[in-house]
């Protein structure tokens, strides 16, 4: 097993390898972010990931458990084959976390993702955008002219 930041082992003093408090932190603004707050199931399914990955249960980050686990399907009767909504809910979680970064997460130096094709998030130190001014580019002739 390497010592990658998401394979689960801390070396120490590595810093690239991000704390699971600063991970929390970002999770819990990702969470309360105008994005999410109207949206119930995307804050379990990215609560569940996250904290799973943190506590090193990626193993049960599997499309069956997190029908059951998040999306309340009935365990022992859930059909991967008949019922996408994992699959479904997992792509609209990414649309919703790229729209966050792109906007009220900006300023975020860490960064949750799901990569597709799968459920594991990572974790990765990020730049923050640079906030835009008062002038965005769509208004930036009448912003110049005052």
């Amino acid at each position: 097993m390497s010592d990658t930041p998401d394979s689960g082992r801390r070396p120490p003093g590595d810093p690239d390898v991000l704390p699971p408090s600063a991970v929390r932190v970002e999770l819990e603004r990702i969470v309360a972010s105008d994005a999410f707050r109207r949206s119930p199931r995307h804050r379990s399914f990215l609560r569940f990931v996250v904290e799973h990955k943190l506590v090193g249960q990626v193993g049960r980050l599997k499309e069956i458990v997190l029908a059951v686990a998040v999306f309340g399907r009935p365990q022992g009767r859930f059909d991967p084959q008949r019922d996408p909504i994992v699959r479904v809910e997992a792509g609209r979680l990414r649309e919703k976390l790229a729209r966050f970064y792109e906007t009220e997460g900006g300023d975020s130096t860490v960064e949750i993702g799901i990569p597709k094709g799968g459920y594991v998030p990572t974790f990765a130190r990020r730049s923050p955008t640079p906030a835009a001014g008062p002038c965005t580019t769509s208004i930036a002739v009448r912003c110049a002219t005052r």
